[in-house]
Parts: C-alpha cells; sequence; structure tokens
C-alpha cells in the first residue's frame, strides 16, 4: 500500500460557465483540487490528501472537512488557524471547520491534510470527503442543518433591548433576531457557537412581548399571566407568537415542541420571564431570568444555501452510492486534460450541478 499512486478529482469553477449562470466574477475561477487514493486504504493506515486552493479572492477563507468514516487530520506547523466555533480540535475528527488567511489556508491544504482509515489491517475503505471552502466572514457562523446563520454578541444588553439591535442586523439581506432553539441539534449547534455562558435566546414568558410577537405575526393576543404560570413563546421569525413550553420546574413541552430547560426551571424566581442558554456554563441548558438582566445574545439569520451560491466552492464525493471516491487510472487520452484537472466526466457534473442549482457549485469524482 505504500506505493500508492494519486489521481486529482475536483471542484472546478469554469469562468465562463459561471458567467452564464451570474455567479460573481471573485468566485468565477475559483477551484478545489483533491488528490483521492487511487486504492482502498488499510484500516489503520494514514495517507496524506493534498488538496490545491486557486483562485479565490478573498482575503480569509473558512473551510470545512468532512468524512464519513476513519478521522481526519489538519497540521498547522504555524498556527496560522484558527477553528471555527464549535469545533475544538485539528486532530483526529470526523468534521473539522477553521479559517484563516487565504495565504495560509492554501499553504495547510496543499500539505497539511490526512486521512486515517477505519478498522484495522485486515480491512480496507475508500476515502469518501465533502471539502467546503467559502469566505470567512468575522462573527458569523453557517449551520448546513438548518441553512441559518448565527452571530454572537458579546455585548451585554437586557433582552428587549438585545432583541432590538439582533432585529437592527441584517446579513445576506435578511433581518436578524433572538435565535429561537427549536431542535436538540440545533440548541447543540447554539450552546457550542456562542461559546459563552448565559447567552440570551429568542423565549420569553411576559405577556407584553408575547403579545407584540403574536400581533406582527397576526395570531390572537393572549391573556392570563403567563410568567408566573411559566408559559412560554418564542418573539422572533417564523415562529413568532407559538407557545412551546407550559409549566413552571416541571415544563410540559406544547404540542411536542423542543425544549431544554435545566432541571427545575423555569421557575419565575425574580419576575424572570425571558430565556437563557448555556445557564451556569452548562452548554444546551436553558434557564429563565429577568428580561432587565444585561446579558451577551445570539442572534440568528434565516439564510438557505442559496445565499451562499456565489461565495462557496464544494467538493464532495461524500455519497458514496453514486459516486466512486477511487478513481479510475488516467486514460492516455485523457492526459492533457487530467493535468489541468479537467475531464470530460467532471465538466459534465459541473455542467449538470449548474443547470439544476444556478451557481452552486457541488462537483463529484468521476466514476470508475
Amino acid at each position: 500500500m505504500n506505493s500508492r499512486t494519486f489521481k486529482q478529482g475536483a471542484a472546478v469553477a469554469v469562468a465562463s460557465m459561471l458567467v452564464l449562470f451570474g455567479a460573481s466574477a471573485s468566485m468565477a475561477a475559483s477551484k478545489v483540487l483533491v488528490d483521492l487514493p487511487n486504492e482502498p486504504v488499510a484500516g489503520g493506515e494514514t495517507v496524506a490528501v493534498p488538496m490545491v486552493l486557486s483562485g479565490f479572492e478573498f482575503d480569509k477563507l473558512s473551510v470545512t472537512l468532512k468524512v464519513d468514516e476513519g478521522t481526519l487530520t489538519v497540521t498547522d506547523a504555524d498556527s496560522a488557524l484558527t477553528l471555527n466555533p464549535g469545533y475544538t480540535s485539528l486532530e483526529a475528527q470526523t468534521e473539522v471547520s477553521f479559517n484563516g488567511t487565504a495565504d495560509a489556508v492554501v499553504a495547510v491544504m496543499e500539505s497539511g491534510v490526512s486521512w486515517t482509515a477505519p478498522g484495522d489491517a485486515t480491512t480496507t475503505s475508500p476515502l469518501l470527503i465533502s471539502v467546503r471552502v467559502g469566505e470567512y466572514e468575522t462573527g458569523t457562523t453557517y449551520d448546513p442543518a438548518t441553512g441559518h446563520t448565527y452571530k454572537f454578541v458579546s455585548t451585554q444588553l437586557s433582552w428587549m433591548d438585545a432583541m432590538t439591535a439582533a432585529k437592527a442586523m441584517s446579513y445576506k439581506g435578511k433581518s436578524g433576531y433572538l435565535t429561537n432553539i427549536t431542535t436538540a441539534s440545533e440548541n447543540t449547534f447554539v450552546a457550542n457557537k456562542s461559546g459563552a455562558t448565559n447567552v440570551w435566546f429568542g423565549a420569553t414568558s411576559e405577556l407584553e412581548y408575547i403579545n407584540q410577537a403574536r400581533t406582527a405575526a397576526s395570531k390572537t393576543p393572549v391573556t392570563g399571566d403567563t410568567r408566573s404560570n411559566g408559559n412560554f413563546y418564542w418573539y422572533g421569525s417564523a415562529e413568532a407568537g407559538t407557545n412551546f413550553s407550559n409549566g413552571l420546574r416541571t415544563p410540559v413541552a406544547v404540542d411536542g415542541l423542543f425544549n431544554a430547560w435545566a432541571t427545575g426551571e423555569p421557575n419565575d424566581s425574580t419576575d424572570e420571564g425571558c430565556g437563557l442558554t448555556n445557564w451556569a456554563g452548562k452548554l444546551g441548558e436553558w434557564n429563565d431570568f429577568a428580561c432587565s438582566t444585561t446579558l451577551s445574545y445570539l442572534v440568528e439569520f434565516d439564510t438557505t444555501p442559496g445565499d451562499f451560491e456565489t461565495a462557496v466552492v464544494t467538493f464532495d464525493n461524500i455519497e458514496g452510492d453514486d459516486v466512486d471516491s477511487v478513481p479510475a487510472v488516467v486514460e492516455e487520452e485523457e492526459k492533457e486534460l487530467a493535468a489541468t484537472g479537467y475531464d470530460a466526466g467532471i465538466i459534465l457534473a459541473l455542467a449538470l450541478a449548474l443547470l439544476a442549482l444556478g451557481s452552486v457549485l457541488t462537483v463529484r469524482a468521476r466514476k470508475n
């Protein structure tokens, strides 16, 4: 296995095609070239996975690498990279995400990425990997599960002042709001991405705030002492005015909607009508606090994958059902094209992807 040969697979941006489909000029010549092992790799063996990035004109780049099996290690000898929020290590990960200056990222990707195959020496596995490269925009984190973007703000404000500040922000043309945490996976994502203790999010039991949200959402106002009953509602976005949790100390989920209250919370101990997460440093645990308390906060923007069409290039062969991650040996007549990172299969895949998805670049490795 030590004499393994490699062939380049690529997510390639062809300038004329991108111009035709309206992509930005800054991405028109962007490429991600990935050298994949030409044979399955023995379990426990580590192989280099060289990646060549070119044509990116952004000052800073963000990269996310993900494998189905085995682990990835990114060697950052000069400590030039910064882990993106929610990621804890560059070593032995199934998914790793980091950012840095374009020069630093390009240098590390060329020689610093390796993959350790799963299993032991009696087994072999192909490398199935996804590589996402795009512009790094300070302070924002994108969640592929929801398609939304989040921004942690360390400035400490009261809950309503934080909501007002969030609504005044915009990203990719979308207005912000204090984040609504509606699933367990989003709760985990938010807990790690905020990276702080006691962070405001968009839950409230204050009747005034609830009815503001319900009026804005064309919903009938509610009556009664919602705070002392522990009845919590979302304030912003599509969930505005939605009751998701009722009761103090042993709350009940409304209509099966998600909540993650810490044990004994909410309890309305001292006129506590607004929700925070990462209570006392316990990631993902919620508590109710007086809305006048000043805390940091997390803003959510309802972005969609389409908002990033002109800012991201993706190499993706992670769906092994329809893509063979072990490329064939290059035939002699393809040599000239392959030397530049292009071949007929890749160009066809690119054309189909662009036709189907506008200017989103998701190009897969050529089948054997």
